[in-house]
Order: structure tokens, then sequence, then C-alpha cells
């Protein structure tokens, strides 16, 4: 049987691991006027295929995710921004988004 000591230990352990993937989870998240913010650095290449025909695939993820995903307008920049009212919604939207990305890079070979 375990001591009682080493279950503290353990669990310790498990409560570190549990906040550090938090982190990593939230990472690059801000919280700036009542609103959740990610800066993603993307290709402007692959922000047609984040969009879609007809906006379709931004909107579905907007929706799903409850965030809004802000395209730049004029080439050369590479940064998409991610809003939503949660942390948890803004870091959703940025899980599937690399998703996205990396579906779009493997169909460009």
């Amino acid at each position: 049987p375990k001591s009682e000591d080493s279950k503290c230990k353990s669990n310790e352990v498990a409560n570190t691991n549990k906040q550090e993937d938090e982190e990593k989870e939230y990472e690059g998240i801000i919280f700036d006027n009542n609103i959740y913010k990610l800066k993603m650095d993307v290709s402007d290449s692959y922000f047609g295929f984040i969009i879609g025909r007809n906006g379709e695939k931004k909107n579905n993820l907007e929706r799903e995710t409850q965030t809004q995903i802000r395209i730049p307008n004029k080439r050369g920049s590479d940064f998409l921004t991610i809003e939503g009212k949660t942390k948890s919604s803004v870091a959703s939207c940025r899980n599937r988004l690399i998703l996205l990305i990396g579906s779009a890079r493997h169909q460009k070979q």
C-alpha cells in the first residue's frame, strides 16, 4: 500500500502537470476590452483555405467555437486574430485552425 505521503506527492505532480497543460493550452491568449484575443502567425497563402468557398469554413468555425476570426485584408500580413468571450473558445478555435492548416499543407504537397 502507498503511504499517505507518496499519495500527496503524486497528486501534487498531477496538479502541476495539469496546470502546465492548461498554461500551454492558453498560451498567447490575452484579455483586452472584455474579450479574449489570440494573434496567430499564419502564412497568407492559407487564408483562402481557412475562409473556404463563400466564407463557409470560417463561418462554421466561428459559429461552432463561438469566436470571431479576423483575417487581414492586405496581402503580406501573416497575422490573423481570434476573438472570443472565453479562453477555452479561443483555444478551441486555435486548435481547429491548426488542424485545418495542417490539412491544407498536406493537400499542397
